[in-house]
């Protein structure tokens, strides 16, 4: 009795999983379908590698950058707190901070994640974001609108 019981349970965790998982995927298919991303863009500055790409997502007036921080030379450089350190600019230069850091890998030389913002005002037709380090690291990108 215990043994069918145990399988059942043991059953039902894997079907609540599982749709769980098919949920998630249904939903990062249609956020990644309806994103716009921008170009990357890839700066080397005190022996500090910064790479920065963009996405914008309009329908949940959300803005993502993947950040990839490396450093061979001076490897406490590439550990910054990314959440703390940046901050997105719109063309009249309003800041925005993030509200969100996902740490997608991490060794001793390189960070990689996912940075989050809510996104600027929809007129703006520039972003900028800023990373501090030892100095200012700015990456620059022109919006591109769409025709209604």
């Amino acid at each position: 009795m215990n043994k069918i019981l145990l399988r059942r349970s043991l059953a039902t965790l894997i079907l609540i999983f599982l749709i769980g998982c098919l949920f998630i995927s249904i939903k990062a298919f249609f956020l990644l379908e309806k994103q716009t991303a921008l170009p990357i863009q890839t700066k080397i500055q005190n022996e500090l590698k910064i790479s920065v790409r963009p996405f914008i997502f309009p329908k949940e007036n959300l803005i993502s950058f993947t950040i990839e921080l490396e450093s061979y030379e001076h490897a406490d450089l590439a550990h910054i707190d990314v959440l703390a350190s940046s901050m997105l600019l719109d063309d009249e230069e309003n800041p925005t901070l993030p509200f969100s850091w996902e740490e997608k890998s991490k060794n001793q030389y390189n960070q990689k994640g996912v940075l989050f913002f809510k996104d600027i005002k929809g007129d703006s037709t520039f972003i900028t974001l800023q990373i501090y380090e030892l100095e200012e690291q700015t990456f620059r990108w022109e919006l591109i609108k769409k025709k209604e």
